[in-house]
């Protein structure tokens, strides 16, 4: 699997995906940087966590659930799979080793964004070692809870066999209805990205919920594993 990882990520970088990518995660720490307003005496973390919440809400899902549909539907949006399944190929190992991509994926962004907002420390905010780390950390911690969260997006996009535009419609849907989703104590209990800002507790959003966060983490890991056998039945049974 380790060589099918490493082919999908030569096919990555051939592609103008990842730079579509790169551009939509530095809008965000841009506006933050040049827009937001100074707040004397702030600090490092208070900025990062205050940036960080209206990403995973509103611009990474739209911008992982296309980079997540396109690592699954290239090959068939191009009439490559045919080729590609002549070479004995294992499609659990395939599906797994593109999972494994978009993960990798995942965290290369949420880490480019914190990057990017480094520049705020220089005019805006203070910052030291300690804050930059455990910074770091959230973003790493929040990369894999974002993950996680898209893997219905990613299932649906795999099922939709030869479009993109299914997968994005379905990511803005998801947006929408997980910021609707806030204002709701039921729901906010069960949608995987509401959970995310949940566990991270950003002091500037907080989320009512009508169960405890443990309910909604169990919720969140059902949908998560399930999202990865549907991936996985959906990649064994379509056709080429």
């Amino acid at each position: 699997m380790v060589k099918l990882f490493l082919v999908e990520l030569k096919k990555l970088k051939r592609s103008g995906m990842l730079w579509i990518c790169l551009g939509g995660c530095s809008i965000l720490p841009i506006v933050a940087v040049l827009i937001r307003p100074v707040r004397i005496g702030e600090h490092w973390l208070d900025f990062t966590i205050e940036s960080i919440w209206p990403a995973i809400l509103f611009l990474w899902p739209c911008i992982f659930g296309l980079f997540g549909s396109y690592l699954f539907n290239r090959e068939r949006i191009e009439n490559t799979y045919k080729n590609l399944l002549i070479i004995p190929v294992n499609r659990v190992k395939l599906s797994l080793a593109k999972l494994l991509v978009l993960f990798s994926g995942i965290q290369v962004f949420c880490l480019y964004s914190y990057l990017l907002g480094l520049p705020a420390a220089l005019f805006k905010v203070t910052i030291n070692l300690d804050e930059f780390v455990y910074g770091l950390g959230i973003t790493i911690s929040v990369g894999c809870l974002v993950f996680a969260a898209m893997l219905p997006v990613v299932c649906i996009a795999v099922l939709s066999k030869k479009s993109y535009v299914i997968a994005i419609a379905i990511s803005i849907i998801y947006a929408f209805v997980s910021f609707m989703s806030i204002w709701s104590d039921v729901f906010s209990s069960f949608v995987p990205l509401v959970t995310t800002i949940r566990i991270l507790n950003s002091p500037q959003l907080q989320v009512g919920s009508t169960y405890p966060l443990s309910v909604s983490c169990f919720v969140f890991v059902v949908i998560s594993i399930t999202s990865i056998l549907g991936i996985i039945w959906a990649s064994k049974k379509q056709e080429a």
